[in-house]
């Protein structure tokens, strides 16, 4: 069985980003059975194992920004045992419902990533494997510090290098008058901490061209909590105005949306 536990720290300051996550946390639910999630899913215990850090079975793993668990139930049915923390109810709600569906147990966590929260948890050198996922607070590098106190051996941190994505740049040139974020810049800050803490630090880069077939709900879901980390102002605003955008480019409804996504894989030992 699964459980959800809240962190013992303040929430204060997050609010607005937890409600932003929550109202789009049903299209992260649904892609759970996808068979791109799924893909991406194995791809990814895979790759663990050919870097030689994924955890045996019954030694630990911490996914920082879970979401619903895509990741960690990977890992947990090799027999790892791995928690999960996330600031979204939403998700985490999700993922404790698609993993005791599956049988699988996950020790999930609700609140913000912090140095704060990991002396509240006692999570100093506790898992076997720290990783995160795409997270966007890896930006600050703090983060990433406190992601390599909790490991006791290996970390990883997958981040993106690049990304073209056709209709959320679109969105960004033609309805905002911006351009997209500095993705190499990012990676090269969260280099130069990783180089400077880590042991061992490999990075690799893999390249994932992907044709993505999506609703117009679907597509705003999945974009605005991008745009609004871009543009700023109100999430419901946001949405209307790109559902609006995007409902002029559709063909019945639906969007053929092409990406073009460089990924970078960072791991290291402590």
């Amino acid at each position: 069985m699964s459980t959800i536990t809240t962190m013992p720290v303040s929430m204060e300051g997050w609010q607005e980003e937890q409600q932003s996550w929550n109202q789009t946390s049903k299209f992260f639910v649904n892609m759970h059975k996808r068979e791109d999630r799924v893909a991406q899913v194995v791809d990814f215990v895979a790759r663990l194992q050919k870097l030689g850090i994924h955890p045996a079975a019954g030694e630990t793993a911490l996914d920082i920004g879970c979401g619903t668990g895509d990741y960690a139930m990977g890992l947990a049915r090799n027999g790892v045992k791995v928690t999960g923390v996330d600031l979204s109810t939403g998700m985490l709600e999700g993922g404790k419902a698609i993993s005791e569906n599956e049988g699988i147990s996950l020790d999930l966590w609700l609140g913000p990533w912090s140095e704060e929260a990991r002396q509240a948890l006692g999570w100093d050198k506790q898992f076997d494997l720290v990783y995160s996922i795409f997270c966007p607070i890896m930006s600050d590098t703090a983060n990433l510090h406190t992601l390599h106190k909790a490991s006791r051996k290996n970390c990883l941190c997958i981040m993106f290098a690049d990304r073209k994505d056709e209709y959320l740049d679109a969105i960004y040139s033609e309805r905002y008058g911006v351009s997209g974020s500095p993705w190499e810049s990012m990676l090269q800050d969260c280099l130069s901490t990783i180089n400077e803490i880590g042991k061992d630090v490999k990075i690799t880069y893999k390249t994932v061209e992907e044709v993505e077939n999506l609703t117009v709900d679907e597509a705003v879901d999945y974009f605005c909590i991008r745009v609004q980390r871009k543009v700023g102002g109100d999430l419901e605003v946001i949405k209307q105005e790109i559902r609006e955008f995007l409902s002029a480019k559709a063909v019945d409804g639906k969007l053929e949306n092409h990406t073009t996504d460089t990924i970078a894989w960072i791991s290291w030992g402590v």
